[in-house]
Formats: C-alpha cells, structure tokens, sequence
C-alpha cells in the first residue's frame, strides 16, 4: 500500500512538474514572436526593454538565427550597434552556418551590411 502511494504522489509531482515548464516555454515562444516583429517594425524600445529586463539575451537563437542575424535579416542598424555594444557575437552562425553579413547581403539589407562593416573595421 505504501509504494501505491509512493508512486501515485511521484506521478503527480512530474504531473505538476510538466505543466510548470510548459507554461514558461509557452511565455518564452510568445516574447520571442514579439521580438521577431520588434525588430521587423523597427521597435527599438520594445527590443530594448526586453533585454533590459533580461527575458532576451544578446546571442540568444531565434529558430536557429541569432539576434544579430534577424536584425540584418530585417535591415536595422540601430539594433545592430545595440547588441555588438552589448556583447553581441559579431561571427555568430546560424544553424545552417552562415553569419548576418550573409543575410544582409542576400536580403539587400543594405543599412544593415554598412552598420555591420563599419563595426567589423
């Protein structure tokens, strides 16, 4: 009888446990979408109070591209300066290997590559 209860507490306990961490994944998802369109409609304090209050971190990979990448992707500069200037890694891959001067030239980011050329120097 002891061990019914044993494992029917253990079950509720992972039970409990899964429900926790779904919940906090489903809150990430939903900031990490609000930053994508942050950066796409070039909403710099909203980007800004992200970090700020530390829900994004600088080399953090948004399916599988990093800040940096985005930011060229969507050709903003500004973003750009604020994570090199935070520690931003400025040859970060994404998962297929390539880095955000790649994608600013491949999306004529062109704001994006001078930004990213003129830091690099």
């Amino acid at each position: 009888m002891k061990k019914i209860y044993q494992i029917l507490l253990l079950t509720i306990l992972i039970s409990s446990f899964s429900l926790q961490n779904k919940n906090v994944i489903n809150e990430n998802e939903n900031t990490l979408g609000e930053v994508v369109t942050a950066i796409e409609n070039s909403n710099f304090n909203y980007f800004i109070e992200q970090f700020q209050s530390n829900k994004l971190k600088v080399n953090q990979r948004i399916e599988g591209k990093t800040m940096l990448i985005l930011a060229s992707i969507y050709d903003n500069p500004e973003m750009i300066r604020f994570l090199i200037q935070n520690g931003a890694h400025f040859n970060g891959e994404c998962s297929k290997g390539f880095d955000a001067m790649y994608y600013a030239k491949i999306h004529k980011s062109y704001y994006a590559l001078a930004e990213l050329i003129v830091l690099k120097a």
